[in-house]
């Protein structure tokens, strides 16, 4: 089965194409969100802050919007800061901007000190994620093998048709997609309880199986 997607300059393919507007630093939530409100096209995250958090969970914290900045439904990213150089390492919005660069997608760095105050700073975010959105919007889908797609699964609150319903058509999906070649995943990882032993089952090989029931 063929699929129509936007194929990245890093080889991953997605179904959406937004500009990501990521606010990187506290005190820029509320211009980041301002941006947003103003520019059809995006999408806004707003993380929890990083004050009082210790290495590990900045770093996590860092994976994060690095990891949200290179999804394949990403066409373009603005990264809104207080000031690009300041904070910690793995915070440093120019670290962040240059990380997500290098899978070859358009970053700007929106810096409200270079702006000298908020609403200069929202003024020209509005002009840059306005013309980042034209940019990306003038990309053309491809068609591709389903088999390119990272699917990611989320509960969508459970009913009384779920288990007859809802949960077998995923499955079926999930299973028609890796074997072509594709990806899913899952966060609720609790509900593999009870069912550990028909997951271990389907584990590639014996050193995976281990690890997942370990």
């Amino acid at each position: 089965m063929k699929i129509m997607t936007y194929v990245r300059p890093d080889g991953k393919v997605g179904i959406r194409n937004y500009l990501l507007v990521l606010s990187a630093t506290r005190g820029s939530h509320m211009l980041a969100a301002k941006i947003a409100d103003n520019v059809a096209g995006t999408k806004l995250f707003i993380p929890p802050d990083e004050d009082g958090r210790d290495s590990q969970d900045r770093q996590t914290l860092s994976r994060v919007f690095i990891g949200l900045g290179t999804n394949p439904n990403v066409g373009a990213v603005l990264v809104v800061c207080n000031k690009k150089n300041a904070g910690y390492d793995e915070l440093r919005p120019e670290f962040i901007a240059s990380e997500i660069a290098k899978s070859g997608k358009r970053v700007e760095i929106l810096d409200v000190e270079e702006c000298h105050g908020f609403y200069k700073a929202l003024g020209e975010g509005i002009r840059i994620a306005r013309n980042m959105v034209l940019e990306i919007s003038e990309m053309q889908r491809t068609e591709v093998d389903f088999g390119k797609l990272t699917v990611g699964i989320k509960c969508g609150l459970s009913d009384a048709t779920s288990g007859i319903c809802g949960n077998p058509t995923v499955g079926y999906m999930v299973d028609y997609l890796i074997d072509r070649g594709g990806t899913a995943f899952f966060s609720e990882t609790t509900e593999v309880i009870g069912a550990e032993d028909i997951l271990a089952k389907r584990c590639k090989d014996e050193q995976i199986k281990k690890a997942f029931l370990g």
